[in-house]
């Protein structure tokens, strides 16, 4: 069922904070059949903002349900009506059966920091950001057992598949780390309009590829620098880009695509 809901875009300023919010069985259903939930009544959110300016989220325990927070308007993602200066913070989300958090849309000035998310697909979908800032800092991303890894941008906007997007991303200052098998830290698997994301001082821990990109092209709205990669197993690939495998981000580096200069390759 549902957790809380802020659904008109007149609804501002609203705080929701101190909440223990939890589902039955949700997680279960979805764990072996993803679709027995997905687009049916199921598909909750813990805490959803589709509403307006100056909403925060804070210090919630959100368990056991498909989604942890969203703040999105599915069928309106160029509406500024919508969750602008949003800050969604300090939150203990685990065991959800989608998205830990799910901001998408214009997301103007939104902020999203200091969370705490582990045991789901996808700890961050930003699945598109149409305007931006969205700023995603700080957060601890583990246990995730999603295709697209911790982060999940690739999708095309439903009422503009063919538009390049001009949202901005910035994930700074996070870690994220899986330890189930054959799953990465981050993937891109098509050559789709994402928006412009920087990534700056994050942790990838890999259990896989740290990054894997299977489209055989460059993502050039994506820059990534000053990131530590790590596989605790040194004889594995560490990334694979443009489907070319590379053992260590030092071979990355030389690759000529511009990716982490600075970046490091350590145990973290």
């Amino acid at each position: 069922g549902r957790g809380v809901t802020v659904n008109v875009p007149s609804a501002a300023n609203n705080v929701i904070q101190y909440n223990d919010i939890s589902d039955s069985e949700i997680t279960a259903w979805s764990s072996v059949n993803w679709n027995w939930v997905k687009a049916t009544y199921f598909e909750r959110s813990g805490i959803s903002f589709s509403s307006g300016s100056g909403n925060i989220a804070r210090y919630n325990k959100i368990r056991t349900i498909f989604n942890g927070i969203d703040a999105g308007v599915w069928d309106g993602l160029y509406n500024e009506a919508y969750n602008s200066d949003v800050d969604v913070y300090e939150n203990d989300i685990a065991d959800f059966g989608d998205d830990g958090l799910e901001p998408e849309g214009t997301c103007m000035n939104t902020r999203f920091w200091k969370n705490t998310i582990a045991k789901g697909l996808h700890p961050i979908s930003l699945a598109p950001i149409t305007i931006g800032p969205c700023y995603v800092m700080y957060n601890v991303l583990s246990d995730f057992t999603g295709g697209s890894g911790a982060y999940k941008l690739n999708v095309n906007p439903p009422d503009a598949p063919d538009k390049v997007l001009d949202g901005t991303i910035l994930i700074y200052h996070n870690s994220a780390y899986t330890a189930v098998d054959g799953t990465n830290t981050f993937s891109v698997y098509e050559s789709l309009p994402f928006s412009r994301t920087t990534f700056r001082n994050n942790i990838f821990y890999a259990a896989r590829y740290a990054v894997e990109n299977t489209s055989p092209v460059n993502v050039p709205v994506f820059s990534f620098d000053y990131d530590l990669m790590f596989h605790p197993d040194a004889a594995l690939n560490l990334v694979k880009w443009k489907n070319v495998r590379y053992l260590t981000l030092a071979d990355w580096q030389k690759a000529g695509d511009g990716y982490e200069a600075h970046g490091v390759s350590a145990d973290p």
